[in-house]
């Protein structure tokens, strides 16, 4: 997990850029909606991902609107 502060670096770059279309995540989507980026995408799916140590992760896929 990243610290707050890179996470909100992250998002400002991510509001700037046009080219960007798709995001893959762990974080809670109201993380990132919180930073602005509710504006340019929607949450697409969620999948829940499995490590061979059997730890489960939300996944969430966000693409461009």
């Amino acid at each position: 997990m990243f610290a707050d502060t890179t996470i909100e670096r992250l998002a400002t770059l991510l509001n700037r850029s046009p080219k960007v279309k798709v995001l893959a995540f762990y974080q809670r989507p109201e993380t990132w909606w919180r930073l602005g980026l509710a504006d340019r995408f929607v949450e697409a799916a969620s999948l829940t991902m499995n490590t061979t140590g059997n730890q489960s992760f939300k996944c969430h896929l966000l693409v461009q609107l």
